[in-house]
């Protein structure tokens, strides 16, 4: 299984990161994200109707969503595909 997890991130919040974040610990990886950051091109966008907003808040605030690999797992399969 992939680990899924997800975080919102932007230049102002890179020295945000945890000190053992394969974000930081990763030469390629903290390469990587820089780079993103610093780019004017997205490199994914999602567009949402209303009601696909409203189905994720549901997802978000009902009593089975827990903070897990799995759950959002789920939430990507579900709402990101």
């Amino acid at each position: 299984m992939i680990k899924t997890s997800f975080r919102f991130i932007s230049k102002d919040f890179l020295s945000t990161l945890d000190n053992t974040s394969k974000w930081v610990i990763n030469p390629s990886l903290n390469q990587k994200l820089k780079h993103s950051l610093n780019s004017e091109t997205p490199s994914k966008t999602y567009t949402f109707s209303s009601q696909k907003v409203k189905q994720m808040k549901q997802y978000i605030d009902s009593d089975s969503y827990t903070k897990d690999s799995q759950t959002n797992e789920d939430f990507r399969n579900t709402f990101l595909r």
